[in-house]
């Protein structure tokens, strides 16, 4: 699948399921202000790895990356 398709599907669900949470979007701005890279996951993304993770019970999760 392209890219184009993987962020028209990702700004998709985020209209209709993610609510805008205000901490995240400052968070992204104030990165971009500070010159890092664009690299953190979607709201909509973000919120799907929350789910796998209290769906198995998750009570440790490592980040690589």
């Amino acid at each position: 699948m392209s890219d184009r398709i993987w962020s028209e599907v990702d700004a998709y669900i985020e209209e209709r399921l993610v609510a805008e949470d205000e901490a995240l979007s400052s968070a992204i701005r104030e990165s971009g202000a500070a010159g890092l890279p664009a690299i953190a996951v979607s709201a909509a993304q973000g919120k799907m790895l929350y789910l796998i993770a209290r769906a198995i019970g998750a009570r440790r999760i490592l980040e690589i990356g």
